[in-house]
């Protein structure tokens, strides 16, 4: 559903008039969403060039398919959805604002250049140095720059069709990258488990009873809460490492689920799960 805009658009109004405590970052998020979606027929990056038998190596072996280092990012539309997302400042949250007015002020005055932190997005020392030179929150500007680079990420992902199964992947980190998940959703196919990439937004099919962040098996360090008053989410817990993942049940919803979506939406979970002592070892989609 997230490629199909309409929908996507019907599903937030949906939450709006189910959730009204949301209903200002919604806002903010669809403004961002489209921003993504109205741009991405236009990204420009070079095919992803990996032979088919070191794919099957690599999958056998473990290894991803790609480092970060290997996707390739187009600047320039990178830059567009920079500026959009910075056109939508009266919609985001206070602190996030702030923020934004300070980045728009030092792009004004030369102080910052969009296309050059946006081509060092995966250095984070950089992306740090040029916050604390300019006196912007690192989170703020990490996630303005995170948001920017998506849809080329994806972009990337999107050239390699063929799905990957459980019989050949079935690990925690994602297959094409390596990255940790951030969310998980059983799905309607009898509750087989699924998880959403980080990074680049993958889904694979992991199992059910495992930590996807240190592998544990051991059922008697695993364990799980509900949201009160909804099976439809829960947060998978790990003793053993002391970290959490949230999961969406799309048995017990009437609706197709989005993850990025039901992971704004459910932000009290990660602050109960905090408040429990665990973890969450990933950025969310709503940070800052």
């Amino acid at each position: 559903m997230e490629d199909d805009l309409g929908q996507f658009k019907e599903r937030i109004a949906w939450f709006r008039e189910k959730k009204p405590a949301y209903r200002q970052v919604l806002d903010f998020y669809e403004g961002i969403w489209e921003a993504q979606n109205e741009i991405k027929t236009t990204i420009d990056i070079p095919p992803v060039e990996i032979e088919e038998n070191l794919k099957k190596i690599k999958l056998r072996e473990g290894f991803s398919l790609l480092n970060k280092e290997d996707f390739h990012v187009d600047v320039l539309t990178a830059q567009k959805i920079f500026e959009s997302v910075l056109r939508l400042e009266e919609k985001a949250p206070p602190r996030l604002r702030e923020e934004m007015e300070k980045i728009k002020q030092a792009i004004l005055h030369k102080a910052l250049d969009i296309a050059t932190v946006l081509s060092n997005y995966l250095d984070e020392k950089f992306l740090q140095d040029t916050a604390y030179q300019l006196k912007i929150d690192y989170p703020a500007l990490s996630f303005l720059v995170r948001t920017s680079v998506e849809s080329s990420v994806k972009a990337n992902v999107r050239q390699f069709r063929e799905p990957i199964t459980m019989d050949i992947w079935s690990k925690g980190y994602c297959p094409i990258c390596g990255s940790a998940p951030c969310m998980a959703l059983f799905g309607k196919d009898g509750g087989k488990r699924y998880v959403l990439c980080s990074f680049c937004g993958y889904e694979w099919q992991i199992q059910r009873l495992t930590c996807p962040f240190c592998g544990n098996k051991d059922h008697k360090t695993l364990h799980y809460f509900f949201a009160e008053g909804n099976e439809g989410y829960r947060v998978d817990l790990c003793d053993q490492c002391h970290q959490y993942i949230k999961t969406v049940d799309s048995r017990n919803l009437d609706y197709e689920p989005v993850l990025a979506l039901e992971d704004l939406l459910t932000l009290h979970l990660d602050i109960l799960a905090s408040q429990q002592g665990f973890q969450r070892p990933t950025s969310a989609v709503w940070a800052p």
